[in-house]
């Protein structure tokens, strides 16, 4: 850390230098270079500076000399800070940096058209380790659940443009399946609502304003007690398939026979081909529909003792016991044939589904599953690029090994910022995922740039002021082109002004950060949006 305080240092005194030798220097500069001594300099640990920066912006700001400044004028204001007249003073504070590498920590989905309270319990949360993402509408409210799978939902009763109970339902539909508890927050305490919310099958209901410990412990309750549930269930609710806890058992009984006796099995990993699109043409329950469908056509076509387990979304893994791979690819391909043949109906339209598949089988160096699933998900990743609806088989020799790929992009005028999250950003390991990480100094080079790949998944983090096209007006033509669930943004604001958070929100940002921030927890919070992202 220290190397990026000196180098800090070294560009303020640049800057300061260089506006004595300006006539003026405009509003815009001077207001741009106390912001970001107050956003960068708390994040990199210079305190000293960034309180000082805090003040003298306040100042700035109510001046309003949209002539600009003098720098005789500017000089009462830079005392407490760095130039070549005076003797640098290197704070070297120590930062403790602790990346986060155990575990995810469970994340929130908080869905209010009240700004404050969503400001307050994000802060709130976020304090107890919980990683929040929040919407101020239920469009978006809805999207941010589709895309991020959270592990809870917490809702206003009401939210504008909605009935009441309309988005609790489109909730709970998804929510009951997947064990996902739904908690409803209200300043409506009359006991006929209550009842009714309970009625739908909200977990609780919370009365505004929350009484906060109450409010922690009984969410940390009920996220304990989801964990528990996933970890002991079998059976995919929404599919009929076997559940990964599942897999986990039969794989290691199948592996243990092999070594015993040596009875082969294969392993097939199988992907639903654009079933996005069928989600976002047809709608969700639609969607729901087509993964139970294909469940059930599986269990239909294969022999009794071949398994279907779902690993997520529309993503499947089959078990082949007493199965060479040559044997399970005949299998595999008869169901290629056979599932495209069958026509599905919605609103009067009629439309087929493929699936693409991966396989490998059980060698004698394997010890345990997680091999067997990688050599079938870079078989699979084959089947895609060569085409889709078909079948690649695994061969060390000629499927090159890849990992899922995942591009975080930093977006921030700030070269300090940009080195400091790009030299820790590709520092972070998250097993089976490649992270790609660049940065850009402003909005236009980003937009101008091959950045977009769309077989991959990627992260935007940028900042809100910027030269030029600023933040807001860059999330804006991000949204305007680009898939929702392959692309997650989140903004760094210096700004505590709700009206901006809310603007961001509005036009499409997933997430904020607010300057100065904690590296440590940008870091889990960046871990956890990729492994998110790939799931």
């Amino acid at each position: 850390m220290e190397r990026y305080q000196k180098k800090f240092i070294e560009r303020m005194t640049e800057t300061i230098d260089k506006w004595k030798s300006e006539k003026m220097v405009s509003q815009t500069a001077v207001v741009r270079f106390f912001h970001t001594v107050v956003g960068t300099g708390a994040t990199i640990g210079l305190h000293e500076y960034a309180d000082a920066a805090k003040a003298q912006l306040e100042v700035v700001k109510d001046a309003g000399k949209e002539n600009g400044w003098t720098y005789d004028e500017l000089l009462p204001m830079l005392v407490k800070f760095p130039s070549s007249e005076q003797e640098v003073k290197e704070e070297t504070e120590q930062v403790n940096i602790t990346v986060v590498t155990e575990g995810f920590k469970p994340l929130v989905l908080l869905i209010d058209d009240d700004h404050d309270f969503v400001n307050f319990t994000k802060r709130l949360l976020e304090q107890e380790g919980y990683v929040v993402l929040a919407a101020l509408t239920a469009e978006k409210g809805l999207q941010l659940y589709m895309n991020q799978r959270p592990d809870c939902v917490i809702l206003d009763f009401v939210i504008p443009g909605v009935q009441s109970f309309a988005l609790l339902e489109q909730l709970l539909i998804k929510a009951k399946n997947e064990f996902i508890p739904v908690m409803m927050v209200s300043a409506e305490d009359d006991p006929a609502v209550i009842l009714e919310a309970y009625r739908k099958g909200v977990t609780d209901y919370f009365l505004k304003p929350l009484q906060q410990d109450e409010f922690l412990v009984r969410l940390k309750n009920r996220l304990d007690t989801r964990m528990g549930i996933q970890n002991s269930v079998m059976i995919d609710e929404l599919t009929g398939a076997f559940s990964r806890r599942f897999l986990d058992i039969e794989a290691k009984r199948l592996i243990e026979t092999y070594h015993r006796y040596g009875e082969h099995f294969s392993v097939a990993l199988l992907d639903l081909d654009h079933f996005k699109q069928v989600n976002d043409t047809y709608g969700h329950p639609v969607g729901d529909r087509i993964l139970a469908e294909f469940v059930h056509y599986l269990n239909q076509s294969k022999r009794k003792l071949d398994m279907v387990f779902r690993l997520g979304g529309e993503e499947f893994l089959m078990l082949f016991p007493h199965t060479t791979k040559d044997q399970a690819l005949k299998t595999l391909n008869r169901f290629l044939e056979g599932f495209h043949d069958i026509v599905f109906h919605e609103a009067e339209q009629s439309f087929q589904v493929t699936f693409s598949a991966g396989l490998t089988e059980m060698i004698e160096q394997t010890q345990s599953l997680q091999p067997l699933m990688e050599e079938a998900d870079q078989a699979l990743y084959e089947a895609k690029g060569n085409g889709r609806n078909q079948v690649a088989v695994y061969q060390d020799s000629t499927i090159k090994k890849i990992h899922n790929q995942v591009h975080i992009y930093i977006v921030d005028d700030d070269r300090i910022i940009r080195q400091v999250l790009t030299d820790n950003i590709q520092s972070l390991k998250v097993k089976g995922v490649a992270i790609h990480t660049e940065s850009f100094r402003e909005g236009e080079s980003f937009l101008a740039s091959d950045w977009y790949k769309p077989r991959e998944r990627h992260i935007i983090i940028l900042d809100r002021i910027m030269p030029r096209m600023d933040g807001l007006e860059l999330v804006a033509k991000i949204r305007e082109k680009y898939p929702q669930g392959k692309v997650v943004i989140m903004m760094l604001t210096g700004r505590t002004n709700e009206k901006e958070i809310v603007r961001a929100l509005d036009l499409g940002a997933d997430d904020y950060v607010t300057k100065p921030f904690k590296l440590d927890e940008l870091l889990a919070r960046i871990k956890r949006l990729i492994y998110r992202s790939i799931i």
